[in-house]
């Protein structure tokens, strides 16, 4: 990670170059296998858009099935719900580029860019800065879109102490995002270049409201701060200021976390279809 010398209130400071945000940010989304993350769940299809906040546009970038050898895979993972509720196969995966291959790709695209999602803690934590990707400090992660829709959508929360939950995706587009324009015509697929693309126009619809911000402090500052290999020193308006740290300590998630992911992210409906995310 890079870091420059900067003047701050309190004396000179650091922060990392990709602090000083271009108008371009990544949004990547992931299918996986499941909900426990690396290393008992793969990835097994990546998609990124790279969106200009100035000119309002989405571009893919880059999509991909992750190949395996599925011969070696048991029940659990040939049984995914990903593999019996969308168009993905256990063929498709058999026949895609190897996972390296495909990690060394991502690796490329995204070295030192600003990234986000529709749900960092999810895509980011449990899968790309786990093994085999090892991602973590590999680019500059910038604030979840799912966290900045869910002021927006006002879904009432029983639980966790929160005011409102987490919205799904296909539901904070249809409320965020006027139109189509991400093509999906009514019906969310779970692909995830399709579901980056819907990410990427509720990121933008957010923004021009002024709602988000790729640089505003994670709920739990302390997490963010981690990911980058970094200490906060001071947080001004849209400026965070960094220290690096010469190793990045392991966060070890609440008792209840993946409670919480699993009830609010993989929810059944009434005939007993699980919702993924």
């Amino acid at each position: 990670m890079t870091y420059e010398r900067v003047k701050t209130p309190r004396g000179d400071s650091f922060r990392t170059v990709g602090d000083q945000l271009s108008d371009e940010i990544y949004v990547l989304d992931t299918e996986t296998t499941g909900l426990e993350g690396a290393p008992k769940d793969l990835v097994v299809d990546i998609g990124i858009c790279r969106v200009s906040f100035n000119d309002g546009t989405v571009e893919d970038v880059y999509s991909s099935v992750v190949g395996y050898d599925t011969s070696e895979w048991d029940d659990y993972l040939k049984n995914a719900w990903i593999f019996e509720n969308t168009d993905m196969t256990l063929g498709m995966v058999e026949e895609a580029p190897p996972a390296l291959n495909i990690i060394d790709e991502v690796r490329r695209i995204l070295r030192r860019k600003p990234v986000t999602s529709y749900n960092t803690d999810y895509d980011f934590g449990k899968f790309l800065y786990e093994e085999p990707w090892d991602m973590r400090g590999w680019f500059v992660e910038c604030y979840d879109i799912m966290k900045a829709a869910t002021d927006v959508c006002k879904i009432p929360s029983e639980y966790y102490g929160r005011s409102y939950k987490y919205p799904k995706l296909d539901y904070a587009y249809s409320k965020i995002v006027d139109g189509d324009p991400a093509g999906i015509h009514g019906h969310q697929d779970h692909r995830a270049l399709s579901d980056a693309r819907m990410a990427s126009y509720v990121m933008i619809e957010l923004q021009k409201a002024g709602l988000y911000h790729p640089r505003r402090a994670f709920p739990d500052s302390d997490l963010l701060f981690r990911r980058l290999g970094a200490v906060l020193l001071v947080e001004l308006p849209h400026v965070v200021l960094l220290e690096p740290l010469d190793e990045v300590p392991e966060r070890v998630p609440p008792e209840d976390e993946d409670l919480q992911h699993k009830q609010e992210h993989y929810e059944a409906d009434d005939h007993g279809v699980p919702f993924y995310r």
